[in-house]
C-alpha cells in the first residue's frame, strides 16, 4: 500500500535542529500521513499511544530528561512498524520536482537508497521503464503525473494504482499508494508515495473471480440445458399430440361413423385436450420461473376484448342454465397498451372456473372499474363473483400453489392444477395482484388488479374497420400433411378460405403465383421446423419480396422464446403453438389486424387512368377491338400490335414514358408474349424495367402464371377479363411504377 512522508521542513530549511526535535517532527508527520491514509489501522494507533505513554511515565519517574538517543528510539520503532508493510516509501515535493527516499527495497532498488534525493520526474520515468510491465506502463505514467496527482487528491484522500511489476526477473503485482502529507494542504504541494507487493492477494482474488466466473458459466450452461431440454420435450410431446388431435378432428368429420365410434373419438379428443393443457401449463411455468415469459406492449381495444369474453362466458352459462352479468362501475377507456392475450387468459381462467364450479340456478357476475390513474398508467380492478360450491378456508392458503386442487370439488371437473398458479404469475407480471375469498357452499369472489399503459383515446374510423375473417385468404405451410390438413380444417370451421402446401419453397412459389393472379394471400401460417428450408428462412424470403403485404404467423411446437429474436429480424408477425384451435386463430388474426391496421377493404393507391396511353399486343383482331372498347370506357388510348415482335419494335421507337402500361397476350405468332416481355425488359432505356406489363391469356393454370412472372410480367389476368379488375390493377401498377 502507499504512505506519505513530508520532509519539506528538514530539506527546505536545512537548519541545524536537535536530534530529538527532528525525530519528533518526522514521527508526527509520518504517523499523521500514514494513519490518515488508513494504512495501519486502529491497533497500530493504540500501540503508538501506549509506547509514548510509557516513555512519558519513565521520564517523570526519573525526574530527568531523556537523552536524544532515548527520545529517538520510540519514534524509530513507530515509523518502522508503520512502514514495515511497504517495499519503499518516498516523500515528493511536487513544486520543486524533488524526491526523498525514506525507505528502500535495497535488494532490488538500485536507483535510490534510504535518504537519497533526486529529481522526481526523471526517477519515476526510469522506474517505469525498468520496473513496470510494458502493458501497464502508460497507465502508470499517467497516474504518477504531478497534475494528475494534484487533481486526484482534491477529490480523494488517497490514490491507488495497481500494476504488473518486474522484480528479480519475474512478474509480480504491485501497488502504489499516494497520499497528501498534510490534510491542510489543499494544493497538494507535498505527497508521500508508498510501494507494496500485493501479488498474492491479487492472484488469490483473480483465482477466486475465475472460479466464480467458471461457476456462473456452468450455471448458465446448466440453465440453458434445462431450457433446451424443456423445449425439446415440448416439441417431442406436442408433435404427436398435434397428430392425435388433428386426426381425431378429421375422423369426426366422417358422416359414416357409428355412434359408438364417434363417442370413442370424442373421448379421445377430450383426453388429448386435457393432456395438451397440462403440457402447456408445465411449459408456461417453466418459462415464468426461468424468466423467459415476456409481455407484449401493444395497443389493444379493451372494450372489444371484454365483449369477446362476455360472448364466450354467456354461451357457457346459457348451456348450464346460469345467469351472467358484466358491469362497468366506472368509466374505462376503449384502448390501452398492454398484453391483450395474457389479460384475456387471466380473465378467462377465473371466469371459466366460476362457470365450471357453479350449478343451476346460479349466477356469475363480473364488474370492471378504474381505481387509479397515475401519469400514463391506469390500474383496473376486476371482481368475479359466483354462487358456486365454494372452497374451504384451509384450502384458500394454497389455492395458487402449483398442482394444488380443492379436494371437495367435483373430480370430473378438475383441471391440471396449474391454471391458478400461472394466472397469479401473469397478474404479477402486469404489476397487479389477485386475491380470492370463498365460503363452502356459498360461493367465491376473486379480485384482480392489473396496470396498463394509457393510449390516446380514439374511435374506430371507417377506414380502420377490421378485416372480415371471411374475406381472408390464408396459406398453410407444413411438411406434415396430416398437420396441414388439420390446420386447414380449423380455418374452414371459422369460414376462412385456405390453401396448403408442404415446404417453404412451395410456399414461395404459391405466393408468387397468387400475387401474379392479383389474388394474394393475406396471411401465411408457417410451420417453423421443416427440411431443406425452415419457416424462418422462408419468411425472410417472403418478407423481402412482399414486405407487410403478407402477414406471417409461425406455427411451432417449440418454446418460441428461443427463436424470437431471429423471428423478429426476418419479419415474423406472431406465433401460435401447435395444435391450433379456431378461437386461437381468430383472436390472433384480429390482434394482428388491429396492430398492423389491416383494413377490410385493403385497397391500395390507384393512379388516374384517363388520358393514359397503353400498348396492346393481341394477335386476334376481334379480341383487340373488344379490349380497346373496354379501355375507352376509362378514356384510355391504346395502340395495337399484332404480335410480340411488333410490340417490342413499337415500344422501342416510342419516347420514354410514352406508354403507361403494356397489355400482353401470351400466345402469339412470330414472337410470343413471354419472349416479347424478356426483350422489352432487356432494352437499354430507363422505363424498360419499370413499365407495368400485364399478361392477358386464356391459360389459367399455375404453371402459366409462373412462366409469365419469370419472364418479367407484373401480373397475369385470365381471359375473359373483368373490366373493373383490369382498371383496378392497371391503376395500382402504374402508381407503383411512378411513386
Amino acid at each position: 500500500m502507499m504512505a506519505v512522508l513530508p520532509l519539506t521542513t528538514a530539506v527546505a530549511q536545512g537548519q541545524a535542529q536537535t536530534a530529538g526535535t527532528a525525530a519528533g517532527t518526522a514521527v508526527s508527520v509520518i504517523v499523521a500521513a500514514l494513519l490518515g491514509a488508513g494504512i495501519t489501522g486502529l491497533l497500530m494507533s493504540l500501540r503508538a499511544k501506549k509506547m509514548q505513554q510509557q516513555y512519558e511515565e519513565k521520564l517523570a519517574g526519573q525526574g530527568k530528561p531523556l537523552s536524544p538517543e532515548c527520545q529517538q528510539q520510540p519514534a524509530s520503532n513507530v515509523i518502522a512498524a508503520l512502514s514495515a508493510g511497504y517495499l519503499s516509501i518516498f516523500s515528493v515535493d511536487l513544486d520543486n520536482d524533488t524526491l526523498l527516499c525514506y525507505r528502500s527495497d535495497e535488494k532490488t532498488e538500485a536507483a535510490l537508497r534510504t535518504e537519497d534525493r533526486g529529481p522526481y520526474r526523471k526517477w519515476i520515468t526510469e522506474y517505469a521503464d525498468r520496473r513496470v510491465a510494458e502493458a501497464d506502463r502508460p497507465e502508470f505514467l499517467r497516474f504518477t503525473d504531478p497534475e494528475n496527482i494534484r487533481d486526484g487528491l482534491k477529490k480523494e484522500r488517497n490514490l491507488v494504482c495497481r500494476y504488473l511489476g518486474l522484480r528479480g526477473g519475474e512478474e509480480r503485482y504491485e501497488q502504489l499508494r499516494v497520499v497528501s502529507s498534510r490534510a491542510s494542504d489543499p494544493e497538494c504541494h507535498e505527497i508521500v508515495m508508498a510501494f507494496s507487493d500485493v501479488d498474492r492477494e491479487i492472484r488469490d482474488d483473480l483465482a477466486h473471480k475465475s472460479n466464480l466466473s467458471a461457476g456462473l458459466e456452468e450455471s448458465k450452461k446448466a440453465h440453458k440445458t434445462d431450457l433446451s431440454f424443456m423445449s425439446r420435450m415440448s416439441h417431442e410431446i406436442r408433435t404427436p399430440m398435434n397428430a392425435i388431435i388433428g386426426l381425431d378432428t378429421l375422423a369426426l368429420n366422417d358422416d359414416t361413423l357409428s355412434e359408438k365410434s364417434r363417442d370413442y373419438l370424442v373421448k379421445i379428443g377430450e383426453s388429448a385436450q386435457h393432456l395438451l393443457a397440462l403440457i402447456n401449463g408445465i411449459m408456461d411455468m417453466s418459462r415464468i420461473e426461468s424468466g423467459q415469459m415476456s409481455l407484449r406492449r401493444e395497443e389493444f381495444h379493451f372494450t372489444a376484448m371484454l365483449e369477446q369474453i362476455n360472448t364466450a362466458v354467456e354461451s357457457q352459462c346459457r348451456q348450464k342454465g346460469l345467469s351472467y352479468e358484466c358491469h362497468s362501475l366506472s368509466p374505462v377507456d376503449d384502448y390501452y397498451i398492454g398484453d391483450e392475450t395474457k389479460l384475456k387468459e387471466v380473465l378467462s381462467q377465473i371466469l371459466g372456473n366460476a362457470v365450471k364450479f357453479t350449478e343451476a340456478p346460479g349466477s356469475v357476475v363480473m364488474s370492471v372499474s378504474r381505481t387509479t390513474v397515475y401519469n400514463d398508467l391506469t390500474t383496473l380492478l376486476f371482481r368475479i363473483k359466483d354462487t358456486g360450491i365454494g372452497i374451504d378456508k384451509e384450502q384458500l392458503e394454497t389455492i395458487f400453489d402449483a398442482f394444488s386442487q380443492e379436494n371437495g370439488r367435483n373430480n370430473r371437473s378438475v383441471g391440471t392444477g396449474l391454471g391458478l398458479t400461472i394466472t397469479k404469475n401473469l397478474v404479477e407480471m402486469m404489476d397487479g395482484s389477485i386475491n380470492m375469498e370463498s365460503e363452502k357452499g356459498v360461493g367465491t369472489e376473486v379480485t384482480i388488479t392489473v396496470t396498463l399503459k394509457n393510449c390516446a383515446q380514439r374511435e374506430t374510423s371507417e377506414n380502420e374497420e377490421l378485416i372480415d375473417l371471411h374475406d381472408l385468404y390464408v396459406l398453410v405451410v407444413d411438411d406434415n400433411p396430416n398437420s396441414a390438413k388439420y390446420t386447414k380444417s380449423v380455418l374452414d370451421k371459422v369460414g376462412i378460405r385456405a390453401d396448403m402446401c408442404f415446404s417453404g419453397l412451395d410456399a414461395i412459389h404459391m405466393i408468387d403465383i397468387q400475387h401474379g393472379k392479383r389474388q394474394p394471400y393475406h396471411l401465411v401460417l408457417m410451420d417453423c421446423n421443416m427440411p431443406e428450408m425452415d419457416g424462418l428462412e422462408a419468411t425472410e424470403r417472403i418478407k423481402s419480396k412482399y414486405g407487410n403485404e403478407i402477414t406471417v404467423i409461425i406455427l411451432t411446437a417449440y418454446n418460441w422464446d428461443y427463436i424470437a429474436e431471429e423471428a423478429k429480424r426476418v419479419g415474423v408477425d406472431s406465433f401460435l403453438v401447435k395444435p391450433i384451435f379456431p378461437t386461437n386463430v381468430v383472436q390472433e388474426f384480429e390482434r394482428i389486424a388491429r396492430r398492423n391496421h389491416i383494413t377490410k377493404a385493403r385497397e391500395r393507391g390507384k393512379a388516374e387512368l384517363a388520358g393514359r396511353r397503353i400498348l396492346l399486343a393481341e394477335d386476334i383482331e376481334l379480341n383487340a377491338e373488344i379490349l380497346m372498347d373496354i379501355l375507352s370506357m376509362e378514356e384510355i388510348q391504346a395502340d395495337h400490335a399484332e404480335n410480340g415482335s411488333e410490340a417490342v419494335e413499337m415500344f422501342q421507337k416510342s419516347a420514354p414514358g410514352f406508354y403507361s402500361a403494356i397489355l400482353m397476350d401470351v400466345r402469339m405468332p412470330v414472337m410470343d408474349g413471354l419472349e416479347a416481355t424478356k426483350a422489352i425488359r432487356a432494352l437499354n432505356r430507363e422505363d424498360a424495367k419499370t413499365i407495368p406489363i400485364i399478361a392477358l391469356t386464356a391459360n389459367a393454370i399455375d404453371e402459366d402464371v409462373k412462366y409469365s412472372l419469370q419472364a418479367g410480367m407484373n401480373a397475369h389476368l385470365t381471359k375473359p377479363v373483368d373490366s373493373d379488375h383490369l382498371f383496378q390493377l392497371m391503376g395500382e401498377l402504374i402508381m407503383d411504377a411512378n411513386p
